[in-house]
């Protein structure tokens, strides 16, 4: 896009469909000043720098070298973002774990037996190394004061009491009270954070997901198959947390969540 003073009707519902399509956009400013723009392109400005590289220029010359620059820098980014893949469950941890490292301001993942919960099904290092980080970024992050950072956890309720009910046969009883005792205290986290950490139980079957600032990544498995996809992609991670959003508004109470799980 060029813009200057004014915009077009059909520009600015091309731009609009594009937003809408997640498709990269490049806006390229003349300066002017702010009142010979029109109150429509205005607001439109300052709804893109938000979200679209937004490059304000006076004379062509600049204007030539911005393009180059910003085309080069968009080409790089796409190149990067091609998709990573893994083949067992140890480097599928150690990459999630790799995303949760890095992630500075919301992290969302989606597991079929709640890590947070049972920390008793743990095969591999990994599994340990993954939890430690977890640990370490909700310490990091949510308990400082005045973060506005977040960490939503969803599990599966059939996966989860499945395992619950695979230590009860077991005669793993003390597990079982550790499961409990940790379902409180995040209970009471989500009301000390004022829900910005969410404990939350879906149904169904899921495939294990995680959410981070910019990158997100999704793990399928197919009897002993596994295999996991990262992607780095701003806009798709984004809209992937809306619709977990979504997922956990309903607020349910800790004897709904107990219930679930079979340990009321």
């Amino acid at each position: 896009m060029i813009l200057w003073k004014e915009i077009s009707t059909p520009l600015k519902e091309e731009i609009e469909e594009a937003e809408r399509l997640g498709k990269p956009l490049l806006a390229f400013v003349k300066r002017a000043d702010r009142k010979e723009r029109s109150e429509q392109l205005t607001n439109l400005l300052e709804r893109l720098k938000m979200h679209v590289q937004y490059v304000p220029f006076e004379k062509m010359r600049k204007f030539e070298r911005y393009v180059q620059n910003s085309v080069k820098d968009e080409i790089t980014r796409l190149f990067f973002s091609a998709p990573k893949t893994f083949d067992t469950i140890r480097s599928i941890y150690e990459y999630a774990a790799r995303i949760v490292a890095k992630t500075q301001n919301e992290l969302y993942t989606v597991e079929r037996t709640s890590m947070l919960l049972l920390d008793s099904h743990r095969f591999f290092p990994e599994h340990k190394s993954f939890q430690q980080v977890l640990d370490d970024w909700m310490n990091k992050h949510l308990f400082s004061r005045g973060s506005k950072r977040r960490f939503y956890s969803l599990y599966s309720i059939e996966h989860t009491r499945e395992k619950i009910d695979e230590m009860r046969k077991n005669g793993k009883d003390n597990s079982i009270d550790q499961v409990e005792d940790r379902l409180r205290k995040y209970y009471e986290l989500q009301k000390s954070t004022n829900r910005r950490f969410r404990i939350h139980s879906v149904r169904g079957k899921v495939n294990p997901f995680i959410v981070g600032d910019d990158e997100f990544g999704v793990w399928f498995m197919i009897g002993r198959a596994h295999l996991g996809i990262s992607f780095e992609n701003r806009e798709v991670a984004r809209k992937w947390k809306d619709e977990i959003e979504k997922l956990t508004q309903e607020q349910k109470s800790l004897n709904t969540m107990l219930e679930e799980l079979g340990l009321a």
